[in-house]
């Protein structure tokens, strides 16, 4: 019985630290620049899409001074709302998938392991 309980207990260290780290990769961000700062990408830790930032270099190299600040927001909104619904949807199809999986392992409902 005390080697179960000590089963249990490593369980849930495990658990706690696993949420500790999923607390601080969700708190922390990724900056990718490309181009020479033409592009701008952040990530949160958890490989989730947060936004996008572009330089108008990045629309004309040539003439960047051609390019208004409301066509560059514009594109920078334009791009953001679809890379984060494309982060939504792939996170819902990742769960679905995952989730279906673990079902089918008739694992005990062990609250927060899927």
């Amino acid at each position: 019985m005390m080697n179960m309980m000590n089963i249990v207990k490593q369980a849930q260290q495990f658990q706690k630290k696993m949420k500790d780290l999923q607390d601080e990769l969700a708190k922390t961000d990724v900056e990718i620049a490309a181009a020479n700062n033409a592009v701008k990408v952040v990530y949160t830790g958890q490989a989730h899409f947060k936004s996008l930032k572009l330089s108008k270099n990045a629309i004309s190299p040539d003439n960047p001074e051609s390019v208004s600040d409301d066509t560059l927001e514009m594109l920078e909104d334009l791009l953001n709302a679809a890379l984060k619904e494309a982060d939504t949807k792939a996170t819902q199809l990742f769960e679905e998938k995952t989730g279906a999986v673990a079902k089918g392992l008739n694992l005990p409902n062990i609250p927060g392991l899927f």
